[in-house]
C-alpha cells in the first residue's frame, strides 16, 4: 500500500512547505492542478479564471508535528450564456469536502477517536497529541473494535422513582 502526503496526489501540487519547530507545525503550500474544471451547475468545462482563494485544511499528523495544507484553487467563470451561475469555485479534489476546514483523513481518524474514547473523552487526546492519539485511535492502520451496545436504561432505578 501506497501513502500519500496529499489527498488525491494527481490533482495537486506541492509548492513549497515550511516547519514551525515553536509550534511543531508543518505548513503544505499546494495547488490545484486540474485542467479541466466543469462548473457545478451545467457541467460545461471552464477555463477562464476570475481570480484565486485559499483554504486552510488540517491534515493527519507527520511524526510530532500537526500538518496544515494551504490549498489555493481557482474561482472561474462559466461561459455558457443559458446557465444561472456566472462565477464558482473549483471542485476540490477527492479526501476534501466542500467547505471542510480539514481534510477526509483527518476527520475520519478523529472520528476513530471520539468513538473509541466515548464522544467527548476523546476531544482532549485528539488535540493535545495529535499524533499519539492518530495512533492508538487506529490511524496507522490497525482497526478499531466496534463500539458496545448501549445499555437499555441509561439512568438506573433512580429515574423510575418519582414515577408512580
Amino acid at each position: 500500500m501506497r501513502a500519500h502526503v496529499l489527498p488525491d496526489a494527481p490533482s495537486l501540487q506541492l509548492d513549497s512547505w515550511s516547519v514551525d519547530d515553536a509550534a511543531t507545525l508543518m505548513t503544505l503550500h499546494v495547488t490545484s492542478t486540474q485542467t479541466a474544471v466543469p462548473c457545478p451547475v451545467c457541467a460545461l468545462p471552464a477555463q477562464r479564471i476570475h481570480s484565486h482563494s485559499t483554504r486552510m485544511l488540517g491534515d493527519l499528523p507527520w511524526g510530532s508535528s500537526r500538518v496544515r495544507v494551504r490549498l489555493r484553487v481557482r474561482k472561474l467563470f462559466c461561459t455558457n450564456t443559458a446557465c444561472p451561475r456566472r462565477i464558482f469555485t473549483e471542485g476540490l479534489p477527492r479526501g476534501v469536502a466542500p467547505w471542510a476546514r480539514r481534510t477526509q483523513r483527518l476527520a475520519h481518524c478523529l472520528a476513530h477517536i471520539a468513538l473509541a474514547l466515548g464522544g467527548t473523552a476523546g476531544a482532549r487526546p485528539g488535540t493535545a497529541a495529535p499524533a499519539a492519539s492518530a495512533d492508538a485511535a487506529g490511524c496507522g492502520g490497525a482497526s478499531v473494535p466496534p463500539p458496545h451496545g448501549t445499555p437499555g436504561d441509561l439512568a438506573g432505578p433512580a429515574a423510575t422513582r418519582g414515577a408512580g
